[in-house]
């Protein structure tokens, strides 16, 4: 009776428990009390302890029945009680493993609860030791000594500057349509800066036609000690990508942004101009140049940045846009985008790689009976590469894009075709200042393909056959950079030899049209090589001219 009510009493001092614990719980929906668990745990372990001796008290009793005569019913019914106490003790032990295993659990969580509390503790004194360090030099400047800079959060909104001493910028907020991005925060002595903001979208205005462009994309912010500089925001439709941030004394130039597309939602379909890649950021010390951002629909892709004064290789330019939609009735193709020029190195260090230019549009097909003839647009050209350090090869120079395809009008409108549009002469190969190859010079771009004239009969019953246009004359190789000079070392020198770069091929002439009747397009010129070291370098090798269609 003694061991049956203390488990009473423990059964019932173990409700009211979890009826507080619960209560609180409830109250406050995201508060544990880790005492009032601990305290449920140790109840349910010796509520746990009870029951187990109970159980070991029972199990001879209940598992060794005696028959109480000597007849068959008397040994069947002590047999069925006598496996039924054996189950019953089975069932007992899984139960109990399983409290056992219950408590632990509870002890646990108990244990994780106090850590919680206790590190939440020690992070709150952390942060009252941090805001009475930082709360001189926010009052001063408005600016904290140690902490990251806050992150944009209304549309536009620049990221916040990281602390003096340590701290990464905040990123920019996008903008919102017709808006440009936030700039990205600048670092501190130790970090680096914010992402700029992507522009916002392009905005059409409820009584006219014309689609606004887009927002410009945010600037990268800057590091200036130990840190890269953030990446510029991508441009909106038909605005330019944000510029990359400045690296600090150690630490790469971020990248420039991509700059929008075609701003578009025009009616006829009209095919505008993208924005411009952004520049990528310069490197100070030690640290490469950001590459430059790609251009949007046929704009020009963004210069890389400046390499480190001591060592760092100069960031590579952005390509030119390009485009897949020929231009509006009645007008010739649009030019496709030059490519970014590749950032210079200094010291030790390459120059950076010059984008490749963008393909041009081709040419409109003539309004409904109009007879405009119009040629596609030339391809853009392929930036220059930068140039070599002291010690260090130039960068090569860029492709040049392909020309536009000629128009052609297959049902009505002009009965010629318009001439192919020529090739983007190939980017110069960046020289060297003093130990290194030259930069190859980039190929020149293919000459496009002429548009092919009609072929019918007339409202007259008069036949008629359309001329075609030409092919476009391939882009311009460019030129290779010159090769740096040879350096000797010790008594007994031997001198490296560092050759001039090779000039780029000549472009390919585009095809005339099907129809007989029209020119092909003339090759491009090619490249000239770069000239060796002035005492034993190697001269490059001149580039191929294109083919002539």
């Amino acid at each position: 009776m003694s061991s049956k009510r203390s488990s009473q009493g423990a059964s019932t001092h173990f409700a009211e428990i979890a009826y507080e614990g619960a209560w609180r719980t409830q109250m406050s929906f995201v508060i544990a009390v880790p005492e009032v668990v601990d305290a449920a745990a140790t109840e349910l372990a010796r509520i746990g302890s009870t029951i187990s001796q109970a159980n070991v008290f029972a199990a001879f009793p209940t598992t060794t029945i005696a028959a109480a005569g000597t007849d068959e019913v008397s040994t069947a019914l002590a047999a069925l009680f006598g496996s039924l106490g054996q189950e019953y003790q089975a069932i007992s032990n899984q139960m109990a493993a399983f409290h056992d295993q219950f408590v632990r659990n509870l002890q646990a969580s108990v244990n994780a609860y106090a850590s919680t509390d206790a590190a939440s503790a020690m992070a709150a004194a952390e942060q009252q030791l941090l805001d009475a360090v930082n709360a001189p030099t926010k009052a001063l400047t408005g600016r904290p000594l140690i902490g990251d800079g806050a992150d944009g959060i209304a549309p536009g909104q620049n990221g916040g500057h990281g602390g003096w001493l340590l701290g990464n910028g905040g990123d920019g907020a996008s903008g919102a349509p017709g808006q440009a991005g936030g700039r990205g925060g600048d670092a501190g002595l130790i970090g680096g800066g914010g992402r700029g903001g992507a522009g916002g979208a392009s905005i059409r205005t409820p009584t006219s036609p014309t689609v606004l462009p887009g927002g410009a994309g945010g600037d990268g912010g800057r590091a200036w000690g130990f840190g890269d500089g953030g990446a510029g925001g991508s441009g909106g439709p038909g605005q330019a990508g944000g510029r990359g941030g400045d690296a600090g004394f150690i630490g790469s130039g971020g990248r420039g942004g991509d700059g929008g597309g075609s701003v578009g939602g025009q009616f006829p379909l009209v095919p505008t101009r993208g924005g411009a890649g952004g520049d990528g950021g310069h490197a100070w010390g030690f640290g490469n140049g950001g590459a430059g951002g790609s251009g949007g629909m046929l704009a020009d892709g963004g210069r890389g940045g400046n390499a480190g004064f001591v060592m760092g290789n100069g960031g590579d330019g952005g390509s030119g846009g390009i485009t897949a939609f020929g231009a509006a009735h009645n007008d010739p193709g649009l030019s496709g985008g030059r490519g970014g020029d590749g950032g210079p190195a200094f010291l030790f260090g390459n120059g950076g790689d010059g984008g490749g230019g963008g393909d041009g549009a081709p040419g409109g097909r003539g309004a409904l009976f109009q007879t405009a003839v119009n040629p596609g647009g030339r391809g853009g050209d392929g930036g220059h590469g930068g140039s070599g350090g002291l010690v260090g090869g130039g960068g090569a120079g860029g492709n040049g894009g392909a020309g536009g395809r000629g128009s052609e009008d297959l049902i009505f409108g002009a009965i010629d075709g318009g001439n192919g549009g020529a090739g983007g002469n190939g980017g110069a190969g960046g020289s060297t200042r003093l130990i290194g190859p030259g930069g190859f010079g980039g190929d020149g771009g293919p000459g496009g393909r002429g548009g092919s004239g009609r072929v019918g009969v007339d409202f007259f019953g008069q036949p008629f056959i359309g001329r075609n246009g030409d092919g476009g004359a391939g882009g311009s190789g460019g030129n290779a950079g010159s090769g740096g000079i040879p350096y000797g070392f010790g008594g007994n020198p031997t001198f490296l030899q560092y050759g001039g770069g090779d000039g780029g091929d000549g472009g390919d002439g585009g095809d005339a049209g099907s129809t007989p009747g029209a020119k092909p397009g003339v090759g491009g010129v090619a490249g000239s090589a770069g000239v060796g070291g002035s005492l034993f370098g190697r001269d490059g090798t001149d580039g191929s001219p294109g083919a002539s269609s």
